[in-house]
């Protein structure tokens, strides 16, 4: 299966290291392939270090269960050389086999829902609903329910949404399925349009409330965790709030895939304003972000004055609109 490598994330994506975190050990072995080798494991990508067709990979551990899949880059299509694997155990040992006749694998320890997690994944969209819906009591009918849920009719998802058990309707991807089921009833946001008052996440996990109306301008940025240029335009949006903290409010919304990862970030330090998670991801639906960083800037009426996607521009915008 290939899909389009999005601009977002790039081959560099990753600075960080899962270090930080409890891992699972993932020993690889990849017989058939040898370059432009990747894991891909949610929305993050990070690369294959091969030594003698071997690598070890450490995947951080996080409340929900975790998978991987074996992925190679060409040019900007990203080409799956596996299934989704889901790994279970603290240690697990995969052997990859890559050729043209087709790719297998083989693992010690390997998940009770795994067959059913391939014949989701591999099952035409009609096939794909109905064994989702016939296996809502295991994870992976979930995971791919969110994963294809813009491929699904919304009437479809809120009829199904009632039937996910309550033990997994408490999992983040559960929430943020009813979060972008709540924001695709919403009229996006245009540029010259108000927008609608929302809440979202502190790091103190308090629930804080943009209102449409305030007393100064305000920068919306709109900034993910997988992403380098992201990372990369918080000194610059630091240098920016210094500057303008009399006229404007800055206000940073994080795409992050756990809180762990989000309060942990590089860029903590540099936060010193108004820094939120959209857990639920309903804000990121509302507004339709599709790439990042990206900024908003808004005036005190809630008028979306400006959208600028290059950071380095950003003191050029608000020069233009700050008179």
């Amino acid at each position: 299966m290939t899909t389009q490598l999005k601009p977002l994330i790039l081959i560099t994506l990753l600075f960080f290291t899962v270090s930080t975190f409890a891992q699972s050990v993932i020993n690889g072995k990849v017989n058939g392939a040898k370059k432009d080798l990747y894991i891909s494991s949610g929305s993050e990508i990070y690369p294959v270090d091969l030594k003698d067709n071997k690598f070890t990979f450490r995947l951080a551990k996080a409340q929900s269960p975790q998978c991987i899949a074996l992925a190679q880059i060409i040019g900007s299509d990203i080409k799956y050389l596996s299934p989704e694997i889901w790994i279970t155990a603290d240690t697990v040992n995969i052997e990859f086999n890559i050729s043209k006749a087709g790719n297998s694998y083989k693992m010690d320890k390997k998940s009770p829902h795994q067959t059913i997690s391939e014949q989701i994944q591999s099952a035409s969209k009609g096939k794909k609903w109905q064994l989702i819906e016939k296996n809502l009591n295991v994870y992976p009918s979930l995971f791919f329910l969110y994963k294809n849920k813009e491929k699904f009719p919304l009437e479809k998802l809120k009829a199904i949404y009632p039937k996910i058990p309550q033990n997994l309707k408490e999992d983040i991807l559960a929430q943020r399925l009813k979060g972008y089921m709540a924001a695709k009833q919403l009229t996006v946001p245009q540029k010259n349009k108000l927008f609608r008052t929302f809440q979202l996440e502190d790091k103190n996990g308090k629930l804080v409330t943009i209102e449409t109306k305030a007393t100064k301008y305000r920068l919306l940025a709109f900034v993910s965790y997988a992403c380098f240029f992201s990372r990369m335009s918080i000194p610059k949006v630091a240098e920016l709030q210094k500057k303008y903290a009399g006229k404007v409010d800055f206000i940073t919304i994080w795409e992050v895939a756990s809180n762990e990862m989000w309060t942990d970030k590089e860029t903590a330090p540099l936060l010193t304003w108004t820094d939120l998670w959209d857990k639920n991801e309903f804000v990121f639906t509302y507004f339709d972000i599709e790439t990042f960083p990206i900024f908003y800037l808004v005036d005190k009426e809630g008028k979306i004055t400006a959208i600028e996607e290059n950071y380095k521009k950003l003191e050029e915008m608000l020069k233009k609109y700050l008179k």
